[in-house]
């Protein structure tokens, strides 16, 4: 009896209230009014599982977002002070969300294939391996042990200019996310033109939250070249 308490407790941060988290909220209305974008309130709740270098320094450019109660509350109080909702607009769309969300890991997944550039003229550059971002396998573990889960592949975009994958809003592309979407947006963009040497995928990935996961998960991308792992504690 004491350990199921204990586990109930410990799954907490991971189940969504019947409101959003006043707290994350409020995180959110701030964002928003200091002028940030959007990605500013993914905090800890992104990880980086890859980065590419031009030549210099290396930059992040493959993710897991967790879609966790406090990321959920935070986007809905940033939408707030953007789009100047009332407690009634907000709620509704938390009540959306709790329903397709709530007893399950929810992530978005952003990989990227880039050529690996030349560093002057001590290396050759290394063309980009798309297989890395559309031969994979997504998988979800807690406890050293799979958990079943589904997976849906919202785009694959390739381009010559890889600034042109920041066009690409992934919670227009998810049914589920739709009351994520503010007021104002329009619709998805266009992908590029299909040429050129940069290379970038979206997978949202759902698996059931179960007791295992109170002690921490794994959302693993698995390819023949490599094995990429974002751990949530």
């Amino acid at each position: 009896m004491v350990f199921a308490i204990l586990a109930c407790l410990a799954l907490e941060p991971l189940a969504f209230p019947t409101v959003p988290i006043a707290s994350e909220v409020e995180g959110g209305r701030q964002s928003a009014a200091k002028g940030r974008p959007l990605d500013a309130i993914f905090q800890k709740d992104r990880k980086a599982i890859g980065k590419w270098s031009n030549g210099g320094v290396a930059t992040a450019v493959e993710h897991v977002i967790l879609l966790s109660p406090s990321l959920v509350s935070r986007w809905l109080g940033y939408l707030e002070r953007k789009q100047w909702w009332d407690a009634t607009e907000k709620q509704v769309r938390w009540n959306l969300l709790k329903y397709d969300l709530d007893g399950r890991l929810t992530f978005l997944v952003r990989l990227s294939a880039y050529p690996k550039r030349a560093v002057a003229d001590l290396s050759e550059e290394i063309s980009a391996k798309v297989e890395n971002v559309s031969q994979v396998s997504l998988v979800v573990t807690a406890g050293g042990q799979k958990i079943d889960r589904t997976v849906a592949r919202l785009a694959l975009w390739q381009s010559r200019e890889r600034s042109d994958f920041e066009r690409y809003h992934w919670w227009l592309d998810a049914e589920m996310l739709r009351p994520l979407v503010p007021d104002t947006s329009g619709p998805q963009s266009e992908p590029p033109l299909p040429l050129g040497d940069f290379f970038a995928a979206w997978y949202l990935v759902q698996a059931p939250l179960l007791p295992e996961c109170h002690k921490g998960f794994e959302l693993r991308v698995l390819s023949d070249h490599k094995e990429r792992v974002a751990a949530f504690k």
